[in-house]
């Protein structure tokens, strides 16, 4: 079934439902898996738009969603309107320019999240550097400047 959870059919959704339904963790996330970050303050964000290398930074282990798992809806909830979502790769934090990796971590507090993974290890500056290059915007933050092209 483990092959299944990363198709986009209904095999697949069935296989995520089982998963999701029974809390198991996943033990290996394939490099092509997505991985989203909610920008959820204007101090995240420089001026022209792009994420802070501090966005990056977290010596508790880097937090993200694994897209597969949860929706815009569910990532932003509780979060204040202009909040985006910036997206990246597994293979890019798998790679050695970042050296890290991704862990399911699922977690019930504040709220169930199933999709919730963290990085296994803080990122070193050219590590975040290459985050930043790498990512793009699944929901563009509006907090500034309001005319940057997404």
């Amino acid at each position: 079934m483990i092959g299944r959870l990363w198709e986009h059919t209904c095999l697949g959704s069935l296989a995520r439902i089982l998963y999701k339904f029974s809390w198991r963790k996943i033990e290996h996330i394939p490099d092509s898996q997505k991985l989203w970050r909610v920008v959820s303050k204007p101090q995240q964000i420089k001026k022209d738009g792009k994420p802070k290398p501090s966005f990056f930074r977290d010596s508790t282990g880097l937090s993200c969603d694994l897209a597969i798992f949860t929706s815009i809806r569910k990532c932003k909830a509780g979060r204040l309107p202009e909040a985006g979502i910036v997206e990246f790769e597994v293979s890019t934090v798998r790679s050695p320019a970042v050296g890290a990796d991704v862990g399911h971590k699922p977690v019930m507090v504040p709220r169930w999240n199933y999709a919730h993974c963290e990085l296994t290890k803080v990122l070193t500056n050219d590590g975040i550097s290459v985050l930043i290059q790498k990512h793009r915007y699944v929901v563009p933050q509006g907090f500034w400047p309001a005319n940057t092209p997404r």
